[in-house]
């Protein structure tokens, strides 16, 4: 077991005490996050594409509920199903917002493919 005051990503020792707690703070507040944007985004976002989502977030969580549809929405597309057309009454603003990161949610890994 390493000591204390030694950390296993960067292989280097802490300075003191109040360096160490700080990157245990920092390391536990990206591990929340990750574990709240799965249970409530129904998204599975690993450490190093954390950054990107915090940016987005925003527009995210407002179309998330609609993944699927989302990613099947064009704006100037007509022949829409009377669910669909419901979903749109309400969401329309927001899958328009978020057109520009279609690419980046398509990327995205949900969890069980909800």
């Amino acid at each position: 077991m390493p000591p204390r005051l030694y950390c296993l990503e960067t292989k280097e020792y802490y300075k003191d005490e109040n360096e160490y707690h700080e990157a245990r703070r920092k390391k536990d507040n990206i591990g929340t996050k990750l574990f709240y944007y799965k249970k409530n985004y129904g998204y599975v976002i690993k450490k190093n594409e954390i950054d990107e989502f915090i940016k987005h977030k925003n527009i995210i969580k407002k179309i998330c509920k609609h993944h699927d549809f989302f990613l099947e929405y064009e704006p100037d597309r007509t022949d829409y199903t009377l669910d669909e057309i419901n979903i749109l009454c309400d969401y329309k603003k927001h899958f328009d917002n978020a057109l520009h990161l279609k690419d980046y949610i398509r990327t995205l890994e949900r969890v069980n493919n909800k």
